[in-house]
């Protein structure tokens, strides 16, 4: 069973605002503890040279220690520490516009979300608690943008502990759809999330079960409790990148959906992590496999020409499978986190 948290008013200080006011950054330390650690820092250096500097003076007697601290020690440990100041103070500044730089897409997101008049939602269903943006349309056709994997990973091999989206590609999408339908902008589990909505939080939803049956299920518990409330009669899904992996697999277990459209959408799961040789997607599903079960359904597959990490052929291999219902297309010159928004949406493809 779905719990509705009701959208919320215009978002002034919403809860997209809180959630972000808890962001951590870095280690975890907020701007005055790294000034106030960086002063702790340089005043442990000029400790450590003071100590180097009566180590290295130990050669000399007690009655030439004063005077060779005025002509040479003293002078060069004040260059010294001035120089420390100088070094510790820009690399806490490094940090610091580091981690107000590094951003995880909150603040981009509110921002689109205020100038567009979409509404925050948060979907309470049996397995995570989704966050999503909402704007009401007159349309009979619920429109549901699904983000991408977000910030699944550090590095190759290091998780992140947030996969909140640092470019919420799948939200600029949605804020450019020129439809007068109700649009649902939604968020994969664990992203823009915080505190107790971040309940089965667990990595592998962001790794390798990012397709896992219960997010497909808390995905589609969302839709048809937004759907529901915005009094639609059809769905329409749109996936960026892992979303489209995410749609496909939920538009074959739906009877309501009237279009399908990824953008640079993992749809290929197995080919994918074969192209990159990285460990497959255990504990997932494959959108691959729900080809035939969406054969019904009118389908625009778009990619770009020089996207490295959903490479085109991913898309074209689906497009042959599923079959004239299918229209692959590719962007010239388009990357994987580009302005994908540019291109959204020709009309004859609009459901």
């Amino acid at each position: 069973m779905v719990h509705f948290a009701a959208c919320a008013a215009p978002l002034e200080r919403s809860a997209l605002a809180r959630a972000g006011s808890a962001m951590r950054c870095g280690a975890g330390l907020a701007p005055h503890t790294l000034l106030a650690a960086w002063a702790q820092y340089t005043a442990l250096l000029w400790r450590v040279f003071v100590l180097c500097g009566l180590a290295h003076a130990g050669r000399y007697s007690l009655c030439g220690w004063a005077g060779f601290a005025r002509r040479a020690l003293l002078p060069r440990l004040s260059a010294v520490r001035s120089y420390c100041l100088w070094c510790s103070l820009g690399l806490c500044l490094a940090c610091l516009a580091g981690c107000a730089g590094r951003g995880d897409g909150r603040a981009e997101a509110e921002q689109l979300a205020q100038s567009h008049g979409l509404r925050h939602c948060l979907f309470q269903t049996e397995n995570f608690a989704l966050f999503g943006l909402l704007r009401a349309g007159t349309g009979s056709i619920l429109r549901v943008y699904i983000e991408g994997d977000g910030r699944a990973w550090l590095t190759r091999t290091r998780p992140s502990t947030d996969p909140t989206p640092q470019n919420p590609v799948a939200l600029r999408l949605a804020v450019a759809d020129p439809s007068r339908d109700t649009v649902l902008y939604l968020a994969r589990p664990c992203q823009f999330v915080q505190g107790a909505d971040r309940r089965q939080c667990a990595r592998r939803f962001w790794t390798n079960a990012r397709f896992a049956e219960n997010v497909i299920a808390s995905l589609n518990e969302a839709i048809s409790t937004a759907k529901a409330q915005a009094g639609a009669k059809q769905v329409a899904l749109f996936g960026y990148s892992g979303g489209g992996g995410a749609a496909v697999l939920l538009a074959a277990r739906r009877s309501d959906v009237v279009f399908l459209a990824t953008v640079a959408g993992n749809v290929h799961s197995a080919a994918w992590t074969q192209h990159h040789k990285v460990s497959p997607l255990v504990g997932s599903l494959e959108p691959f496999d729900a080809a035939s079960a969406v054969r019904g359904i009118a389908q625009w597959h778009i990619s770009g020409a020089e996207d490295d990490i959903m490479p085109p052929a991913l898309s074209q291999q689906f497009c042959q499978k599923v079959g004239a219902a299918a229209h692959c297309q590719t962007i010239a010159h388009m990357r994987h986190d580009g302005a994908w928004q540019e291109h959204w949406l020709p009309p004859a493809v609009l459901p």
